[in-house]
């Protein structure tokens, strides 16, 4: 229910299967809508247009409120440039500018990823001074309540370890 103080609440999507990202968003829409003002700093995964929608629902009902994403971006799958006809590409551009607005921070876990950011001419991922780059962590404390240890480099075994959503 909270870690550390933070009160985590979790969307009540019924028999909704929650990968159905359309049902999935609009239950998170109304959840914004309702609750705007209560939330302080709202935290979004990933960069989505998702995420655009839910940062200007956000901040309709609660201007002063921050709004964060914390992107999961491969940097080797940002592309160099604008693609489809002129007109889509001004669309996009329009839509993509006036949604930013709404976003307050930013941010990107590689060093990588932030330099292919700031240097992409792609008007999709130019974020400006938005764009921070926090390398992903982990919270120490808890780790240590579970009596780890760290385990000599010579005395590892070698494990393939794969954290992803391999349906996709």
């Amino acid at each position: 229910n909270s870690i550390r103080g933070v009160k985590l609440i979790p969307l009540e999507v019924n028999s909704i299967d929650p990968r159905n990202d359309k049902i999935f968003s609009r239950v998170m829409y109304r959840y914004i809508w309702n609750h705007a003002k209560e939330i302080d700093i709202m935290i979004r995964f990933f960069d989505y247009d998702i995420s655009r929608i839910a940062a200007l629902i956000y901040k309709l009902r609660n201007p002063r409120g921050i709004f964060y994403i914390k992107m999961d971006i491969d940097p080797y799958a940002i592309p160099n440039e604008n693609t489809g006809s002129c007109i889509r590409k001004m669309l996009r551009f329009i839509k993509n500018n006036f949604l930013k607005h709404f976003v307050d921070i930013l941010s990107c876990e590689t060093s990588f990823a932030f330099e292919s950011l700031n240097n992409t001419p792609n008007s999709y991922y130019q974020w400006d001074d938005k764009l921070i780059y926090i390398p992903n962590g982990f919270e120490e404390e808890s780790l240590m309540s579970y009596n780890i240890t760290e385990v000599d480099f010579s005395h590892k075994e070698n494990v393939m370890l794969t954290v992803a959503r391999l349906e996709t």
